[in-house]
This record gives structure tokens, C-alpha cells and sequence, in this order.
């Protein structure tokens, strides 16, 4: 199969809605709550995918497995630096010599993936990272083909995992280091088959016989230089964040979880001010409903990190960059953005959400409180760049023999 056909199998949606997308990319939107849907809004926090371009709160939940790794949370299992664990290591330096820009190019990195309706969110956020640095060493364009990486489902079940979100057997999610350890081991290599699904809903995989990948380092970055030098000389990385609801309807611009909240609830609580509805308890207390309902935490997620924006000017042709083919983009060079820094992460939910599979995630936003599902009781948030998981020097092995 040809590189060349690399974006046929993406199954990206049409140039022209891809383009009308970029040009409404400016703030972060979210299905429109008027006063006509003022008391329906349960319709909108439950509605399923065919109807909003989100999942459904079921679906979305089921997706969810990464521990949260800061907060102490229900399904802690990890820390930043778990016990015994070495300094965080900066492979590929600290220094600021990096661009301000960077995308690890669609070349060097596996399609969109979709995890299906199991938490193995982690075990296709740590495959899809080591196929990037695989790429990167060039050993894809003589020995791996773009479309190949380790097996995500067999290193989530290798690793004693199973596909259960009910808490009836505890074994389902994971933590990222107990992953990224694993790839230490030799890892099978599977070929993604675009368009075709297994049973569980995720992207389908066939093993290649004779190919294994296995990692001879491993280890955490915490300092922000050292990640962006990562993934500008390296590839790809592997982060976790609480997510919440706010994160499943994301479908554009840099998110933010308390900028998307404002966003969703200020014009309920405009429409709550209103003299004519100051006697209307049940709009009256939409707000905080709201408010409550989208901060009501599923679990963490663990998603590959691909680029970042170290914040300032900008152009909207690099803005752009990593989802819209250069033609639509170029004649948009002239127009400069003065954004926030942000990562950009190359999620496992398929590629009809967020932005055609990726998103923007503000760096350094600032924490703020959950209130967990299972026990009802508030956190602090884990955002997606206190730590990142990093595996390097990656040897490719045919029939036991290193492929060099």
C-alpha cells in the first residue's frame, strides 16, 4: 500500500466542509443552547452520536482508561513520579532551539485510530507514540510501513487488561508507565485495515508474523522544553487528563475546559436574568445544572501528543497545518493569530471527532475542580501536560533479527 494513498484511507470528510471548518476555527464551539431548548437541555447532554457530533454520555465514558495520575481520584494508580522512579528524563534536551511551531508530519505518524467501546485508551496512545519515533528514526520508509505499529489491543490485554468499564472486575484501563514498561518487552506489529471495525467497534488490526518493536528506554518528562524538544526531534508522546464532558463536544480552537464552560453556560444564565423568567425555578437553576453536569468527571485519557504552539503570532496557514492539505490553507498565510501556547494530540475516538480525530489543548491552563462520578466527592483536575510518557531507541526486529 502507497504513502500516496495515506489521506484516501483517513477517510477525511470533504475539502469544502474541511475548509468552512478551518475558517470557524477562531473560538471553541458547542451545539447552541437558546431559550426555546432552555429546559431540553437533557436532550443535548445525552444525545447520541447521529444526531450531535459527539458521543452519547454512555459511550463516552466507556472510552475513558488512563489512572489519573495527580489528583488521587477514583483509579489512581500512578503519580508523576512513581515510587522508586527515576528524575524525569529530558532525551532530547531542555534548551528552547526548538520552532515555536511543530506537527509531527501525517507521514510519520499512524491514521486516526479508533478505540471501540473499550478504556484501552492507553494502549493505543502508547502504539501510535512508538510508531511516530519508529518513524522518525526512518525505519518506516525502509522496514515499516506508515500503517503499521505495535499491537494496541494485545499490549492493553498483554498487559492484563480487559475490555470492562463496569467496576465489576477491576481490570479495566490502565496507567501509562505500567504501558510504556511493557513496550520494553518485544511487542507484536499489526497493520491497521482502514474502514473495517472489529467487534468491539475499534479500528480493525491484522499481525504481521515475524515483526516485533521493542523499546530500549522509557521514562517521564515533566519539563515543558524537554517535551516540545521531544517531539520536534524524536516523536510522539504519550499524555493523560481528566476529562470531562466539555473535552467530548470539543470541535474546534484551543480547549480550554473552563473557557468551554463559560462558553456553554453564560448564555443560559443571560436567558435566566431575563425579567420574564426570574419566577421560572426550573430555568433558574439551569445554570448551575449545567454547570454541574459538565464538570461531572467520566475518568482519565491517555492520547499522543503530536505537536505543539509555544504561544505568540501565528499564521493561520500553520494554524491550519495539521489537518487541512496545504492548497486550502495557503492563500490564509497573510492572516496572523496571537494564540496561547497549546499541544496538539492525536486522539483514539475515530476520525469524525473533534478536528477530523485531532485537538488543540491549551499548555499551562490553569486547574481547576471535578466532581467525581463514582463517589461524588470534588478533585483537582489533571491536565495533559504536568507529565508525558517518552519511548526511545526503538529496535524493529524481523524473525528475531534486529532490522537495522
Amino acid at each position: 500500500m502507497k504513502l500516496s494513498r495515506f489521506k484516501q484511507l483517513s477517510r477525511e470528510k470533504p475539502f469544502s466542509t474541511r475548509l468552512a471548518t478551518a475558517l470557524s476555527m477562531l473560538s471553541i464551539s458547542a451545539s447552541p443552547i437558546t431559550a426555546a431548548r432552555a429546559v431540553d437541555y437533557r436532550t443535548y447532554t445525552e444525545s447520541t452520536p447521529t444526531s450531535n457530533p459527539h458521543f452519547s454520555d454512555q459511550e463516552f465514558t466507556k472510552r475513558l482508561g488512563a489512572a489519573t495520575v495527580l489528583s488521587g481520584g477514583p483509579g489512581a494508580g500512578t503519580s508523576a513520579m512513581p515510587p522508586g522512579a527515576a528524575t524525569p528524563d529530558a532525551p532530547a534536551g531542555t534548551g528552547k532551539s526548538y520552532p515555536r511551531f511543530y506537527v509531527i508530519p501525517q507521514s510519520q505518524r499512524p491514521l486516526i485510530l479508533d478505540q471501540g467501546s473499550c478504556p484501552s485508551c492507553v494502549g493505543w496512545a502508547t502504539a501510535a507514540a512508538a510508531n511516530t519515533v519508529i518513524a522518525k528514526s526512518g525505519k518506516h520508509m525502509s522496514y515499516l510501513h506508515v500503517l503499521w505499529l505495535p499491537d494496541p489491543f494485545f499490549l492493553y490485554t498483554f498487559g492484563g487488561r480487559l475490555c470492562d468499564n463496569t467496576g465489576i472486575t477491576g481490570l479495566g484501563g490502565w496507567q501509562i508507565d505500567k504501558a510504556t514498561t511493557l513496550l520494553t518487552k518485544p511487542q507484536l506489529v499489526s497493520t491497521l485495515v482502514p474502514g473495517i471495525k472489529d467487534s468491539i467497534g475499534s479500528t480493525r488490526r491484522a499481525i504481521l508474523k515475524g515483526l516485533t518493536v521493542q523499546a530500549s528506554k522509557t521514562g517521564t518528562i515533566t519539563d515543558k522544553d524537554a517535551m516540545r524538544n521531544f517531539l520536534w526531534k524524536k516523536g510522539g508522546l504519550v499524555g493523560n487528563m481528566t476529562t470531562l464532558p466539555t473535552f467530548n463536544r470539543y470541535s474546534k480552537g484551543i480547549y480550554d475546559h473552563s473557557d468551554f464552560l463559560d462558553k456553554i453556560v453564560k448564555p443560559m444564565e443571560i436567558i435566566a436574568a431575563m425579567p420574564i423568567n426570574q419566577n421560572n425555578p426550573e430555568i433558574q437553576s439551569l445554570p448551575q445544572k449545567m454547570r454541574s453536569n459538565f464538570s461531572m468527571n467520566g475518568g482519565g485519557h491517555a492520547m499522543m501528543v503530536i505537536g505543539y504552539f509555544a504561544g505568540g503570532e501565528i499564521n493561520m496557514n500553520e494554524y491550519l497545518s495539521p489537518f487541512l492539505e496545504e492548497k486550502y490553507r495557503k492563500p490564509l498565510e497573510s492572516i496572523k493569530l496571537n494564540m496561547p501556547p497549546f499541544w496538539i494530540v492525536q486522539n483514539s475516538w475515530g476520525s469524525t471527532w473533534g478536528l477530523q480525530g485531532l485537538a488543540y489543548i491549551r499548555a499551562d491552563a490553569p486547574r481547576y475542580t471535578y466532581t467525581h462520578s463514582s463517589d461524588n466527592k470534588v478533585y483537582l483536575n489533571d491536565p495533559i501536560d504536568d507529565v508525558m510518557y517518552y519511548m526511545d531507541d526503538i529496535v524493529v526486529k524481523r524473525n528475531g533479527k534486529a532490522v537495522i
